[in-house]
């Protein structure tokens, strides 16, 4: 499951750094931001389903283990019947952006084609939610998840290949977004065929429907809605206060980070069922042991990718976009400011492990809801203002706070109220010396592609890793003793 999952973000992340530089040097930054502020939009209607499949994939771990399908089946069909409900409202959505989307944007892409790119993806993901997403629930609970990594990845791969073809022989973008969109319904039909050839006595019509086993899928979508928020809008305000050129530039940096995210996730994700277990056997002195190594190796990772991001990110760009249409990708100020954005929010993340640990989702959701209600609002005013940098700027300004929160919240449930102190002055003194760092090391140098940049950056990155460890260590000695002690025995 391990080797399917990672398998399945390693491809995301190769593919998705691949199909970019090729839409902009054949079709322009314009039509790869009109994409990218399509997808985006697409995942943003998404919200209509989100917490169901969760609550959904709850109530299925006991009847499966059980062997009680009738129970499952029950279960499925009241699953099936809400993402049908959710799947027509995702519907109009759909019909209603296709004719508005080409009034939105300013752009000198045909409006006909801005209406057929916007229905075409529609169509892939409207037939996730009311064909397939139940069975990816089904699959998910019975353990079966390395099912849906390995189809997915093998449906990510094989649409870059085509995509890839298609481009080079010279086909519309039209014709792109179709041959994608097939590739993504066989790879939903693929996911159908297994479960009901591994599993006949799966139905989603026989019996009752029960309904209150998905009674908590509001409470799930309350909690998860602000990261989808977050995440998601900055697209769509870009596109409609700026253009569809600075969605494409924004993009990339989007991408980029998302990656970074990416990796720091490896080294913190299921850590929350064995916290968990701490708390609930009240083994205070073990708790905050494995703490303080955690996030002292999380931190240590957190603050090699800012730092190298820092110093090496605009040589990355110039390797890597090689465009013709005036469009400059290459803004250090944006790239910094979206540096600080991805510190401040990944630095709260053992914090929050402890946090979703201790099941306080409740107490936690009008906080988030309130994070992202105010990104939104303040992206606007400042995308006005000072266009990229302004959506950078605002997610600063609003993730700090929630993630100060975060940290005293998790700090109390610890019982060490000393810990936010400690760790805030850690944070201040990672990013200051981050930032001398960039100011004394000159990166002047321009790499014309990609296999020249890994060799003239590998150096940097070794260097940088290595100075960023030793500095951390310097400063939170106490927790890499805990470790060398961990590692010793």
């Amino acid at each position: 499951m391990v080797v399917a999952s990672t398998a399945n973000q390693v491809a995301v992340v190769i593919c998705g750094f691949l199909l970019p530089p090729l839409f902009i040097s054949h079709f322009g930054s314009e039509m790869n931001g009109l994409l990218n502020a399509v997808k985006q939009m697409m995942a943003y209607f998404g919200i209509v389903c989100l917490g169901l499949g969760s609550a959904a994939q709850v109530a299925l771990y006991k009847p499966i283990v059980d062997n009680d399908w009738k129970r499952i089946n029950a279960i499925l069909a009241a699953t099936k019947h809400f993402f049908n409900q959710s799947g027509m409202i995702f519907l109009a959505l759909v019909l209603v952006s296709s004719l508005i989307f080409p009034l939105l944007f300013k752009s000198g892409i045909p409006l006909v084609d801005v209406f057929l790119i916007v229905l075409i993806t529609g169509i892939g993901s409207i037939s996730e939610y009311i064909i397939v997403a139940k069975y990816k629930v089904f699959l998910s609970a019975a353990q079966k998840n390395y099912i849906n990594s390995r189809i997915t990845t093998e449906g990510i791969l094989l649409n870059t290949a085509c995509s890839i073809l298609l481009i080079y022989a010279g086909c519309s973008v039209i014709i792109i977004q179709i041959c994608s969109t097939a590739v993504y319904i066989v790879r939903l039909l693929l996911t159908i065929r297994y479960v009901r050839c591994n599993y006949p006595m799966l139905s989603f019509t026989s019996g009752e429907r029960d309904d209150k086993a998905l009674s908590s899928r509001w409470s799930a979508f309350s909690y998860q809605v602000a990261n989808i928020v977050i995440s998601l809008s900055p697209a769509i305000v870009i596109g409609a206060l700026c253009s569809l050129s600075d969605v494409s530039v924004y993009s990339i940096y989007f991408m980029l980070f998302s990656a970074l995210m990416m990796i720091a996730g490896v080294f913190s994700a299921g850590l929350s069922a064995p916290f968990g277990d701490i708390l609930v056997k009240k083994e205070t002195e073990t708790l905050n042991k494995a703490f303080r190594c955690y996030e002292f190796v999380y931190t240590c990772i957190i603050y090699i990718c800012f730092t190298c991001s820092v110093v090496l990110l605009p040589s990355f760009i110039r390797a890597y976009i090689h465009n013709t249409d005036g469009v400059n990708y290459v803004l250090p100020v944006f790239s910094m400011l979206m540096c600080l954005n991805y510190v401040s929010q990944c630095s709260r993340t053992p914090f929050k492990t402890i946090i979703e640990a201790k099941g306080l989702f409740k107490e936690n959701y009008k906080l988030n809801l309130v994070e992202a209600f105010s990104f939104v609002v303040i992206s606007i005013v400042f995308v006005l203002f000072g266009g990229l940098n302004g959506i950078a700027l605002a997610g600063i300004l609003t993730s700090l706070p929630r993630t100060v929160k975060y940290v005293v919240d998790a700090c109390c449930l610890l019982s060490t109220p000393n810990t936010a102190l400690r760790f805030l002055k850690k944070q201040f003194l990672n990013i200051i010396f981050a930032m001398a760092l960039w100011f004394f090391v000159k990166n002047d140098t321009s790499p014309v592609c990609i296999t020249e940049w890994i060799l003239y950056a590998l150096p940097y990155l070794l260097c940088l890793s290595f100075i960023t460890v030793l500095f951390n260590i310097c400063v939170d000695l106490h927790s890499f003793k805990l470790i060398k002690e961990l590692f010793v025995k």
